[in-house]
Parts: C-alpha cells; sequence; structure tokens
C-alpha cells in the first residue's frame, strides 16, 4: 500500500522552499484558463503553454484558444495567442520534447453545442486531434496537423521515451484512461487500457524499466477518492490493475517527474473533495511513500491541475491554475521551489 506521511490538515506547514512566484496572465481578463505544459529549452529557458478565454477572444466569450510565453533571465514575456479558431474550444495542451530538439505541441479542439446550463454547456464533445511543431524552441510553430483517426494525444502529461526508444503517451478518452505505445516514433500505435473510471495517467520509469502509472480518479460522487496507481512493463507488456494510493484526490489531475537525483516529486490536491490546497510531495522509495516539500496554496479558491519539470538550476517548476474566489480574474501561476 503506498502511503502519505503527511495528513492532508498538517500540509500548510512547510512553504519556505519558495524561491519565484509569477502570474502569467496581465491582460483584462483571462475567463476559463487551465495549464497547459511546461517545457525546457536547451539554453535553459521555461516554455509555458495553457488555454483559456481573453483580450483575442473578448472578455466574455467562452471560447478558449492556447496562449504561450517564455521565461528567461528572471521573467516571463507577455503571454501570445499561439493558436485559435473561431467557434471552437482550444483544450488539453501538452508538449513532448524530442530527442533532435524538436518540441511537439498535441492538443485537443471542439465547437460546444450546448450554451447552458454549467455542467451541460458544451453537449457532446466531439473532439478532435492535433499537433504542431517547432525547430527553434518555441519561436515559431508549423501549422497543426490533425492526427490520425484511432490515435489519441497525451492528455495532460508529457510523453515518456523508454531506453530504447518506444513512445509511451499517457492518454484518456470518454471516462477511461490508457496507454498508447509506438515503437517507431508514431507511424505505427497499439492502445491498452490502464481502467475505467480514471484520467489524466502521468508516467515516470524506473531503473528496471518498469513503468509507474499515476492518476486522477474519477469516481462519480465519492468522497473517498485516491490518487490511483498501476504499472506497466515495457518488455512483456504486462499491465497491473490499478490500485488506490492512500494520497487523496477530489478528481482533480496531478503530474509527478522523476528528479535529476532519482528521486520522485508529485503535485496534487491532498483532499477527497476540495481543490483549495495545493501541495508538492517527494518520495525516494519510487512512489511507496511522500514526504511534503512544500505547501503551494492553501487559500479559499481552485488552485489545480499542476504541470511538473525540473529546471537547469535543478529547482522544481511547477504550473498551476490560480483561481482564488476574492480575485475577479483566473490566472496561470508559475512556482519555482528548491527541490533539496
Amino acid at each position: 500500500m503506498f502511503h502519505f506521511d503527511h495528513a492532508p490538515q498538517e500540509i500548510v506547514a512547510s512553504i519556505s522552499k519558495k524561491t519565484e512566484e509569477h502570474l502569467l496572465w496581465h491582460g483584462i481578463a483571462q475567463t476559463g484558463c487551465k495549464p497547459g505544459s511546461l517545457s525546457r529549452t536547451q539554453s535553459g529557458d521555461l516554455l509555458a503553454v495553457w488555454y483559456g478565454g481573453g483580450e483575442f477572444t473578448g472578455d466574455e466569450s467562452e471560447e478558449t484558444v492556447l496562449w504561450f510565453a517564455k521565461y528567461s533571465e528572471g521573467s516571463w514575456t507577455k503571454p501570445t495567442c499561439l493558436y485559435k479558431e473561431s467557434g471552437y474550444h482550444i483544450w488539453n495542451p501538452v508538449f513532448f520534447s524530442m530527442p533532435d530538439g524538436r518540441l511537439l505541441l498535441y492538443f485537443r479542439k471542439f465547437a460546444p453545442t450546448v450554451p447552458e446550463p454549467q455542467k451541460e454547456k458544451y453537449g457532446v464533445r466531439n473532439f478532435t486531434y492535433h499537433v504542431m511543431s517547432s525547430y527553434d524552441n518555441g519561436e515559431s510553430w508549423s501549422a497543426p496537423d490533425r492526427l490520425a483517426d484511432g490515435v489519441l494525444p497525451p492528455s495532460k502529461s508529457s510523453p515518456l521515451i523508454t531506453g530504447d526508444g518506444t513512445w509511451i503517451f499517457p492518454c484518456a478518452e470518454g471516462g477511461s484512461a490508457y496507454l498508447q505505445i509506438s515503437d517507431d516514433e508514431g507511424k505505427s500505435w497499439k492502445r491498452l487500457l490502464i481502467g475505467k473510471e480514471l484520467t489524466e495517467p502521468t508516467l515516470v520509469q524506473a531503473k528496471d524499466g518498469t513503468v509507474h502509472i499515476f492518476l486522477r480518479n474519477r469516481q462519480r460522487d465519492a468522497t473517498d477518492r485516491f490518487i490511483m496507481h498501476a504499472t506497466f512493463n515495457p518488455e512483456t507488456s504486462e499491465l497491473s490493475q490499478p490500485k488506490p494510493t492512500s494520497m487523496p484526490n477530489p478528481d482533480s489531475g496531478i503530474d509527478v517527474i522523476r528528479l535529476e537525483d532519482g528521486t520522485l516529486a508529485l503535485a496534487a490536491n491532498p483532499s477527497h473533495t476540495s481543490r483549495s490546497t495545493l501541495a508538492l510531495y517527494r518520495s525516494c522509495d519510487e512512489g511507496i511513500s511522500w514526504s511534503l516539500i512544500c505547501t503551494l496554496e492553501n487559500g479559499v479558491g481552485d488552485f489545480a491541475q499542476p504541470s511538473l519539470l525540473q529546471s537547469a538550476n535543478g529547482n522544481i517548476e511547477i504550473l498551476y491554475y490560480y483561481w482564488p474566489l476574492d480575485l475577479p480574474v483566473k490566472n496561470i501561476k508559475h512556482v519555482s521551489v528548491q527541490a533539496y
């Protein structure tokens, strides 16, 4: 059983390791904004992408577009609209950094069919899936290409490339989570079902080749949701049944990365029902137990959907949506935390 070294009510203690905090949006209004993904250039700059409304779509519009910003020498550039399409929502952008320096950006789009009420406003989400590419660290991008029928993009966290060059995409569709695997750099794929009522898997590979899968729990109307965990053996294609960890999960996205020293970092909302607290954890035993590094947010509002990356200076970089209830404008926040 995986376990959690700090009870949720205790996580307010550690805030000393934050080194930087930035709000990325400085426009008139940002509506419906959510990350998003982080990437790192060869020179050490950070790249961020997220989706949201704003100035280019009209302050009251519910259309969402892709926004892009770059962090260099201590500050973020003004966000630029990377892609938009009239009448469409653009969602779930995810970076995929290639060994040759190329940067891929996957996303999904759909045209909403029902405006209200809130839970039904989108009607049937007939997603199409797309990818853009950059050969110059995000300075310029290709036009989007639509993925082939049956091919899913990564749903939230970045794909994994194994030691033998196999691509493993963490995917989700229709209330279920999948692994999508290619051994020929995306020319052909096979898909494996991880489980139902799960979504947004995040992947890390152990030294023995085992792929650890941590998942958002979509169990409906539950007050006892936990982050779920499964394993995948790339050599045998054996996939274990997902089991609950002891880390609570309020049906909210998580991210897990492997740090340079071999340990794991996890960003999550440690609650069964609330996204008001967001915290960063570390594991020295492949995710069996987690200890608190830093409390990122602990206020009134929603703070969630984190994306993680380790920067060139060793810090852990976190990108997440920042929706305090006492502020009218939603935002995307970047926090840098000392890893060690």
